[in-house]
């Protein structure tokens, strides 16, 4: 494009400016909290890969997703989560060889709530039932309604639905099989959760 249009260029590279490079333009990034955010809200799997990329980028100087998982890894056990039969192959959850269970989304759950440096920007990033983003048509009546925040997950192998319910609850909810039934599940966990709307 650049000869297309008298440019004289040469190769194509990655690496550091020279000093004293002329910059032709720049790309600012949203805030981490804005792109969690709109992650979490319409579940998309490219932004969590490319998040677990970066984090091994920022902490290792390795932008790989091994690099990034193991960083993840240790941060969650350094949390206090319980690792005991979880496995990470990528960022998304999408890898048939990823093993996470309830107890240890629940206790990261419980982490986040109690560090306030985490607790609004998660809160604030989980779909609303009854109103936005994968949860806009779940959960669509009272008590439930506006009241439960919460992560879905889908795959072939498994359903989940974990978040909070109002701010007394924390809650986790897999479920698995092959193939797994999407409606029976999503019925089965959207009860559970209503039921614990239904305490307050």
């Amino acid at each position: 494009l650049l000869r297309g249009a008298g440019v004289s260029a040469g190769a194509a590279a990655v690496g550091d400016a020279a000093p004293g490079s002329t910059v032709l333009g720049v790309v600012e990034s949203q805030p981490l909290e804005a792109i969690v955010k709109a992650m979490d809200t319409s579940s998309d799997n490219f932004t969590a890969e490319m998040l677990v990329k970066e984090i091994g980028a920022e902490v290792a100087g390795d932008g790989s997703t091994a690099a990034g998982l193991r960083i993840v890894l240790r941060a969650l056990g350094e949390a206090g989560v319980p690792l005991q039969g979880v496995r990470l192959f990528d960022g998304s959850g999408l890898s048939q060889l990823d093993r996470v269970t309830a107890n240890a989304i629940a206790t990261l759950l419980l982490v986040i709530w109690r560090a306030p440096t985490l607790r609004q920007p998660i809160w604030s990033a989980l779909p609303i039932a009854g109103e936005t983003g994968t949860l806009e048509y779940r959960l669509e009546q009272l008590p439930a309604r506006g009241v439960v925040r919460a992560k879905t997950g889908t795959t072939d192998l498994a359903t989940a639905l974990s978040g909070y319910v109002d701010r007394r609850y924390a809650f986790s909810v897999l479920d698995n099989g092959y193939p797994v039934s999407w409606n029976a599940t999503r019925e089965a966990q959207d009860r559970f959760a209503t039921a614990l709307a239904a305490t307050g």
